[in-house]
This record gives structure tokens, sequence and C-alpha cells, in this order.
């Protein structure tokens, strides 16, 4: 039984879902308090052909609160941005996400079909404004930043 606890947490420490600490020589394990963890979960892509050419680009990206708690925050502190090859074509500024709530943002752009094919490098991220750790407000601390992005290429 000690050997599996031990086991799990070994894998929960390396997963970087818990913490350790020495406390009077001995490790100590450290779980994390219920943190806001708003995260790109989607990144959706579809197109289809207009009568004079050109591509019409929808892009449908889903951000999640998949934290424990709930993300509160003022206007003006955190944006999600597309790239489209690396060029910020669209951004979309929010605010409060409760904990498991989840939005979804339609972006559309129309290209001109060429004769060859073409490839567009989409990314959707979140970003915070650089001081949103030291605003006084713990609400809106994103606890993972790892999940703050997604990109897909589509070829038309």
């Amino acid at each position: 039984m000690k050997k599996s606890i031990f086991l799990l947490a070994a894998f929960l420490l390396a997963a970087n879902f818990l913490t350790a600490q020495i406390i009077n020589n001995d490790p100590v394990i450290v779980l994390p308090p219920a943190c806001e963890d708003p995260a790109v979960v989607a990144l959706d892509i579809s197109q289809s052909n207009l009568a004079d050419g050109r591509v019409r680009i929808i892009v449908d990206v889903t951000v999640k609160n998949i934290g424990g708690s709930a993300f509160l925050s003022n206007p003006g502190q955190q944006a999600l941005y597309l790239y489209r090859n690396g060029t910020l074509v669209a951004n979309w500024a929010w605010e409060d996400l409760a904990k498991g709530a989840s939005f979804t943002r339609r972006f559309t752009f129309t290209v001109r079909r060429t004769t060859a094919a073409q490839t567009y490098s989409l990314k959707a991220q979140i970003s915070y404004d650089p001081d949103i750790f030291l605003d006084a407000n713990p609400n809106n601390d994103d606890c993972k930043s790892d999940d703050n992005s997604k990109t897909k290429s589509v070829t038309i």
C-alpha cells in the first residue's frame, strides 16, 4: 500500500500536478490550491468556396476554465489572439470565466485561391497583461500556462 501511494505521488509530481517541499529534512507533498486555468481547448477550422474564386476560412476557438476556481478579472487584462502565419489577424478581449465555463469565438477571413496550394498556420493564444501576477488579484493568476495556445494548419 505504501509503495502504491509513493508511486502515485511520484507520478503526480512528474506530471506537475503536485509540488514537494523539504520540511525538517523530510519530503512533504504539497497539494495545489484550487486555481483558475483558462485554456484553449479547441481550435476548429472549416472552409468554403465562394463564387468569385475566393475561399472563406472559419476558425472557431474554444476557451474553457479547466481549473478548480472561477477566473475573475478586469477588462483589458487578457485577450484571445489569432495569428495567421505568425501575423496577428484578430483578437477578442474577455473577462470573467466561471469554473468549468467556456466560450467559443468565431474568426472568419477570406483568401484568394491561387493555382498552387496555400497552407495557413493558425494559432489561437490567450495572452495576459505583463503585470497579471502583480495586480493584487489572486483570482486571475493562470496557474498553468502551457495550455494557453493551440496551432493548426489548413491547406486550400
